[in-house]
């Protein structure tokens, strides 16, 4: 049995008492809902339900004090919502709805806790919660945020979840000619 797709990573809040995920209920194709476990209890709440269509919720990032749950909802048409949860009033508040579809591959909080991060494909979009304004930072012409695997010290290929060639299913064979160096 498949439980379905899981793109982010669980946040436990502040107190430790709750675990924030998202899950499908069944099938490698279903949709994920917003969850939230009691640690204490064991009791689950479903913050918000899986969409009829899409992938639903994929990533969260709870901010640094535990007051705002960050969260994306992938709906059919592969175009992001950005979603804060307030776990105190219960409130979902959309932050922006992108305009294309993309890939998004994190989501976390800037170090002040003012922006939420966002890279994908070719640049990382900041968006400021307080009034909502986004800012991209393109990078330069080839270069691709993905995941990387070494396969030797100076070979990598990038995976197929990798923006970009997601949707095309691709893998990249890339040569390393300025490796990093541990010791520095």
């Amino acid at each position: 049995s498949c439980a379905g797709l899981s793109f982010g990573t669980a946040q436990q809040s502040a107190d430790g008492q709750w675990l924030y995920y998202s899950k499908g209920n069944g099938g490698l194709y279903s949709s994920n809902a917003l969850l939230a476990e009691n640690l204490t209890t064991g009791a689950i709440q479903t913050l918000l339900a899986a969409p009829s269509a899409g992938l639903g919720v994929t990533m969260l990032a709870l901010s640094a004090d535990g007051s705002k749950l960050a969260y994306i909802l992938m709906p059919e048409s592969n175009k992001p919502d950005i979603y804060l949860y307030d776990p105190i009033s219960r409130e979902h508040t959309r932050l922006a709805s992108l305009p294309f579809p993309t890939i998004l591959l994190g989501l976390e909080w800037s170090i002040d806790q003012s922006s939420l991060i966002l890279p994908g494909g070719d640049g990382i979009l900041q968006l400021k919660v307080a009034d909502k304004s986004r800012s991209l930072l393109k990078f330069p012409q080839g270069v691709t945020i993905g995941e990387l695997t070494l396969l030797t010290e100076d070979q990598a290929y990038i995976s197929n979840f990798t923006a970009g060639s997601a949707t095309q299913n691709a893998m990249q064979l890339i040569k390393i000619e300025q490796p990093f160096n541990a010791t520095e």
